[in-house]
C-alpha cells in the first residue's frame, strides 16, 4: 500500500500550538487532538463531521449517541435532559428517582449493614418508645414532668423533697461575694492582689523548693542539698526578685540550720546567678588584738598606746621606728652586684646605654654595642653564587660550591611519536584510521554539529546546529525531536 507510515512499538507527538494530530479519512476528519489544556481536549468525528465524542477540560463528556453500561456507575453532576435514568424499568430524565420505584429495599436496620442499633419500644426490652415513666419525677406517673413544681421540692420542713430539713445555707453566709461585687474582687485580700502576698506551703510561711538556681517570686524557702545551694546541707532561703516581671533580676541570702558560720548571698543578673560570697561575721571570725591589753583591742579605744608613735601613713615613712624598744624596721636598699640582687642604678645622663654586666659580672650602665654577625664560609652555607642568565643552572663545582653553567644542548632532538586513538603513524606523518571502531565517541564538523557514541547506555545522539534532535536507542527506537515528514521534496528537489 503506497505512502504507508507504521510505528512497530508506539508514537510520540511532541508540538505546540492548535491542532497537534489530525486523522483525514477519505470522508472528512476522523480523529483529532489540540495543545491546549482548557476547552475541547478530544474529539472524535462521524463520517459527515459531526462529532459524536469531544472532551472538554471542565471535566464534561459530550456523547451524541446511544452510550451502553454494563456495571455501576457513579454521577457527581449533570445538566437536564442530558441524562436517562432506567431504574427496575422506570426511565427518567432527571437526577432523582423516586424511593418507591426502588425494588428489592432493605426492610430491617441490619439490612443497612447496621449490626449495633439501638431498639426503641414500649417495654424495658424496648426503652425511650414514648414511655415517659421510665423517667419519672414528682408524686405519681401522671405528674411526671408535667409542670408539676414540687416534682424536685427543697423545702424546710420533713414533708418536702430532701427529709431531714436541711436548710439551705445562704450564698453570703459561704463567703460569696455580693451581687453589686465585680468578678475581679474573687482574688482580692482588703482589696489587695493575693498574688503580692507572700505564703508558703503551711503556717510556717516558708515553701519547700528543689532548686534555688530557677526564677523564683519573692519569699522564704528551704531545702536540703537542693540544686544551686551553697554546700551539701539544709539552708533556709530569702529570695528577694526585682519587680520587673519580665526579667530575673534579684539577691538570696542562704542560711545553714546548724550554724551561724555557714551565711551565704548572692546576686542574679538577668537570670545568671553568681558563686555564693560567705558572709563573715563573730562565728567565723577570730578577733584581731592590737594594743597593750586585749581590753583596748580594736573596742573603740583610737588611742595608740603609750610608747608607740602616730604614723602619718600618706607620706614616706622608710627606716621608721613602729614601736620603740620593740620593733625597729631593719629593711634596706641594696645595690644590684655581682654578688647581690639589688637596686639598679640611676639611669640620668646615661643615654643609650644599657645595664649589663662586664666579663667579671659586675653590672653598671654601659655602651650598647650591636654585634657583629659572620656568616660561615664553610660547605652548606655558602649562598647561591651570583651571576646566571636565562637558560642556565647551577652545576656542581665543588663540595658546597656551584657555578652558574649552559646545558649541552639548546634544541629539543627527540622526534620519537606514537599514534592515538582513531590515528595512523607512518614516519612522521599521521592520518585517520579507516576503520573507527576502536573507542572512537564522537564524530562531527565542532561542538554544534556532531554524532555521540555512547556505549555505556548503548545509543547514538546526534546533534545539528547545536541542539540534540535525534537518539537512536539499542532497541531499535528512534527518538526525533521534530516533525518526521516521509516522501519529503528534500530528495526530490
Amino acid at each position: 500500500m503506497a505512502n504507508e507510515f507504521k510505528v512497530k512499538k508506539g508514537l510520540i507527538v511532541d508540538g505546540s500550538g492548535g491542532t497537534i494530530l489530525d486523522v483525514q479519512g477519505s470522508a472528512g476528519q476522523l480523529f483529532s487532538v489540540t495543545d491546549s489544556l482548557t476547552g475541547d481536549l478530544f474529539a472524535v468525528s462521524d463520517v459527515s463531521g459531526i462529532p459524536i465524542l469531544n472532551v472538554n477540560s471542565s471535566g464534561a463528556v459530550d456523547i451524541d449517541g446511544t452510550l451502553a453500561i454494563t456495571d455501576d456507575v457513579t454521577l457527581s453532576s449533570f445538566g437536564a435532559g442530558y441524562l436517562k435514568t432506567n431504574v427496575n424499568g422506570v426511565i427518567s430524565n432527571t437526577a432523582t428517582i423516586p424511593w418507591s420505584t426502588v425494588s428489592t429495599t432493605p426492610t430491617t436496620i441490619s439490612g443497612y449493614g447496621i449490626t449495633d442499633a439501638l431498639t426503641i419500644g414500649t417495654t424495658a426490652t424496648t426503652a425511650l418508645a414514648g414511655n415517659t415513666s421510665l423517667l419519672q419525677i414528682g408524686t405519681s406517673a401522671t405528674t411526671a414532668l408535667a409542670g408539676n413544681t414540687s416534682l424536685l421540692q427543697i423545702g424546710t420542713t420533713a414533708t418536702t423533697a430532701m427529709a431531714g430539713n436541711t436548710t439551705i445555707p445562704t450564698l453570703a453566709s459561704l463567703g460569696a461575694l455580693s451581687t453589686t461585687a465585680k468578678a475581679a474582687d474573687s482574688e482580692l485580700l482588703d482589696g489587695l492582689d493575693s498574688t503580692r502576698f507572700v505564703y508558703g506551703d503551711n503556717s510556717t510561711k516558708t515553701a519547700v523548693v528543689t532548686s534555688v538556681s530557677a526564677a523564683l517570686p519573692s519569699g522564704f524557702y528551704n531545702g536540703n542539698n537542693i540544686t544551686g545551694s551553697p554546700t551539701s546541707t539544709w539552708y533556709t532561703y530569702l529570695n528577694m526578685r526585682h519587680t520587673n516581671t519580665t526579667n530575673n533580676y534579684g539577691s538570696q541570702l542562704a542560711v545553714s540550720f546548724y550554724s551561724n558560720a555557714d551565711m551565704y548571698v548572692r546576686t542574679i543578673n538577668n537570670g545568671t546567678y553568681s558563686s555564693w560570697s560567705k558572709v563573715y561575721n563573730e562565728a567565723n571570725l577570730t578577733p584581731l588584738t592590737i594594743g597593750t591589753t586585749s581590753t583596748t583591742a580594736m573596742a573603740g579605744d583610737t588611742a595608740i598606746p603609750s610608747g608607740n608613735a602616730v604614723i602619718d601613713w600618706t607620706v614616706d615613712n622608710d627606716d621608721i621606728v613602729i614601736h620603740s624598744g620593740n620593733y625597729t624596721d631593719t629593711d634596706t636598699w641594696v645595690a644590684n652586684s655581682a654578688t647581690a640582687a639589688g637596686y639598679v642604678a640611676s639611669g640620668a645622663s646615661q643615654n643609650s646605654k644599657v645595664w649589663k654586666t662586664d666579663a667579671n659580672g659586675i653590672p653598671a650602665w654601659r655602651e650598647d654595642r650591636d654585634t657583629v654577625y659572620t656568616h660561615p664560609t664553610d660547605a652548606g652555607n655558602k649562598h647561591i653564587p651570583t651571576g646566571g642568565a636565562a637558560g642556565q643552572f647551577l652545576k656542581y663545582s665543588s663540595d658546597g660550591t656551584a657555578t652558574w653553567a649552559t646545558p649541552s644542548y639548546t634544541t629539543n632532538t627527540n622526534t620519537t611519536y606514537s599514534a592515538g586513538t582513531g590515528l595512523d603513524l607512518t614516519g612522521t606523518t599521521f592520518s585517520v584510521e579507516t576503520d573507527l571502531r576502536d573507542g572512537i565517541t564522537h564524530v562531527g564538523k565542532d561542538s554544534n554539529n556532531y554524532i555521540q557514541f555512547d556505549s555505556t547506555n548503548g545509543r547514538i545522539d546526534f546533534i545539528a546546529g547545536g541542539e540534540f534532535v535525534a537518539r537512536m536507542e539499542s532497541d531499535g527506537d528512534l527518538h526525533i525531536k521534530g516533525d518526521v515528514i516521509a516522501f519529503s521534496d528534500v530528495f526530490n528537489p
